[in-house]
C-alpha cells in the first residue's frame, strides 16, 4: 500500500506543466517487458516507465508509434542512472501517503457516495475503487463499505499562472469515433472536456477500455475567462430539464421522487422527511439554485419511516374473522342512516378500510376505527402517533399527530357519523349511491390518499355492503 502511494505522488508530479528549476529523481535501472493493453499510447507506457518515447520505439523496432498491437510484449529499455525528471517548484501537490488502517462504514438511508468520501476525506475514484462499485449513484442500505486509508497531510500550493482564455471547440460533430492508440483520457482532453462527463454520458464504466470504431458522445462545453484572475472558468454541460425543469436522479433504494410544493424551501422540505440540509443537496446535483425551486418540480427525498398507525397488530385475518366483523359493524352502520342519513356501505368500507378489519394499532389500542384525528375542540381522551399522509401533490410523507380514543366500536362509530356532520361533509348526508359517497368523501378531504375512493368502492363490491343499504331502506332492493 505504502509504494502505491509512493507511485502515484510521482505520477501527480509529472503531470504539472510549468517547470522551475527542476530536482534529479533517479529512474529503476532494471529491463522490464510489458505487454499492450487496449487503450494503450505508446507515449503512455513510454511515460509510466521513465524513459523517452525515441529509446521505446529504437528498442522495439517501432517505425509508427502511433500504431500498436493489443497483446504485444514490449521491451522498456533501462533509464540511465540519473535520468532527470522535471519537478515544477510551485503549482504542485505534494502528498504524504498514510499508514492510517483502513476503516469500514455501513451504509445509511439517505447516504450518497460522495458524501461518504466526503466524510472520510477520501477521494470518490478511491472509495468506488476500494469497493468495486461500477454505478455510484446506487449504494444499498446496510452494505459494509471499506473505507481507504487517507493522506495525513496534504498540502496543495497554487502556483501564480497567467493563463489564456480557452476557446471552445468549433468541430461541428457532437460524436467521435475511437481508433487505434485513443484514450478516453486523451480525446477528453483533446475536446475540453472532463473525463467523468465523457464517461457518463457514454456509460462508460471501465474508462481504460474503449473499442475501436465506437462512436462516443462528446458533451458539450462553454469557458469564460476572469479578468480578475486570469483563470479558465470551464461551465459543465446543464442538467437535463423537462421544460426547462432540471430532472432528478434514479431515486436509489431507501430513496423516492418529491413533487415541490408552493412555498417550499430546501429547509422545509429536508425537515419533512427528517433529512439534513446537505444531504438533500447531495442527492439531487441536478437542483442549482434550491432559492428557486418550482411548483412541481421533482426532486429525490429520503423514503419515510413506517408509521405506527400503519402498523398491524392482526395480520392473519381469516374469511371468518372478516365475515365477523361485518356483522359486528353492520348495525352501528344501519343505524347511521336512519338517525342522519350516513349511507351504511360507506361507514363499513371506512370501518373495514381504515382499522384492517380491527386488527389496527388504532382500533385495538384505542377502539378508533376510523383513523379520525382530535383537533382542539375535542374533549375526550387521544393518543399521538406517527402517521402517512399525502400532501396535495401527491407526496408521500410522516407526520406526528393525535387521535381520538373511545370505549367501544359502538362509540367510534358513532362519533364518526357526527364527524360527517360537519358542513364540509354535507354534500354526502342523505346519498343512495356509494360511489358518488365515496367519491365525494375523499373530494371533501377526509383522506390524503390519492386511491381512497377506489379502495372504499372495491371494499364494498368484494363483501356486498350494498345488501346493508337496502336493510336500512336507503336502497330499493333489485328484482
Amino acid at each position: 500500500m505504502f509504494n502505491k502511494a509512493r507511485k502515484a505522488t510521482a505520477t501527480t508530479v509529472l503531470t504539472v506543466s510549468i517547470l522551475t528549476s527542476a530536482t534529479m529523481i533517479t529512474a529503476n535501472a532494471a529491463t522490464i517487458n510489458y505487454t499492450v493493453k487496449p487503450g494503450d499510447t505508446l507515449s503512455a507506457i513510454a511515460k509510466k516507465y521513465r524513459v523517452s518515447l525515441k529509446s521505446l520505439e529504437s528498442a522495439n523496432k517501432i517505425t509508427n508509434p502511433r500504431i500498436i498491437k493489443v497483446g504485444r510484449v514490449l521491451k522498456i529499455p533501462a533509464a540511465s542512472a540519473n535520468t532527470p525528471i522535471a519537478v515544477a517548484k510551485k503549482g504542485i501537490t505534494s502528498v504524504k501517503p498514510s499508514t492510517t488502517a483502513s476503516k469500514t462504514y455501513t451504509v445509511k438511508s439517505g447516504d450518497t457516495l460522495s458524501a461518504i468520501a466526503k466524510k472520510y476525506k477520501v477521494s470518490l475514484k478511491n472509495l468506488e475503487s476500494a469497493n468495486k462499485i461500477t454505478n455510484p449513484k446506487i449504494i444499498q442500505v446496510g452494505r459494509v463499505l471499506k473505507i481507504p486509508a487517507t493522506s495525513a497531510n496534504t498540502s496543495i500550493t497554487t502556483a501564480k499562472v497567467k493563463t489564456t482564455t480557452v476557446k471552445p471547440s468549433t468541430a461541428n460533430s457532437k460524436t467521435y469515433t475511437v481508433k487505434s492508440g485513443d484514450t478516453l483520457s486523451a480525446i477528453a482532453k483533446k475536446y475540453r472536456v472532463s473525463l467523468n462527463d465523457l464517461e457518463s454520458i457514454n456509460k462508460i464504466t471501465n474508462p481504460t477500455i474503449i473499442i475501436i470504431g465506437r462512436v462516443l458522445k462528446i458533451p458539450s462545453t462553454t469557458t469564460k475567462t476572469s479578468s480578475k484572475t486570469g483563470t479558465t472558468e470551464v461551465k459543465q454541460p446543464t442538467a437535463a430539464t423537462t421544460n426547462g425543469v432540471p430532472i432528478p436522479p434514479a431515486p436509489a433504494a431507501g430513496q423516492m421522487i418529491y413533487k415541490v410544493l408552493s412555498g417550499d424551501s430546501a429547509t422545509s422540505i429536508a425537515n419533512k422527511y427528517n433529512m439534513t440540509l446537505a444531504i438533500l443537496k447531495q442527492m439531487n446535483p441536478q437542483v442549482i439554485n434550491w432559492n428557486s425551486l418550482a411548483v412541481m418540480q421533482q426532486i429525490v427525498v429520503s423514503t419515510p419511516s413506517t408509521s405506527l398507525t400503519d402498523v398491524v397488530l392482526t395480520s392473519n385475518i381469516t374469511s371468518d374473522m372478516k365475515l365477523a366483523f361485518i356483522a359486528k359493524v353492520a348495525p352501528a352502520a344501519i343505524q347511521a342512516w336512519q338517525t342522519n342519513k350516513i349511507l351504511p356501505s360507506l361507514t363499513m368500507a371506512q370501518a373495514i378500510l381504515e382499522s384492517y378489519w380491527g386488527g389496527s394499532y388504532l382500533s385495538v389500542k384505542v377502539q378508533n376505527y376510523f383513523g379520525i384525528k382530535a383537533s382542539s375542540s375535542w374533549k375526550g381522551p387521544t393518543i399521538s402517533l406517527p402517521t402517512k399522509e399525502y400532501d396535495i401533490n401527491g407526496n408521500l410523507y410522516v407526520e406526528s399527530a393525535k387521535f381520538r380514543a373511545y370505549n367501544s366500536i359502538a362509540d367510534s362509530i358513532a362519533d364518526h357519523t357526527q364527524f360527517l356532520m360537519a358542513s364540509r361533509y354535507s354534500n354526502i348526508i342523505g346519498l343512495t349511491d356509494y360511489k358518488a359517497a365515496t367519491k365525494l368523501i375523499q373530494q371533501d378531504g377526509y383522506a390524503t390518499d390519492p386511491n381512497y375512493t377506489n379502495l372504499l368502492q372495491s371494499i364494498i363490491t368484494a363483501y356486498n355492503l350494498t345488501q346493508y343499504d337496502v336493510q336500512a331502506g336507503a336502497v330499493v332492493s333489485p328484482k
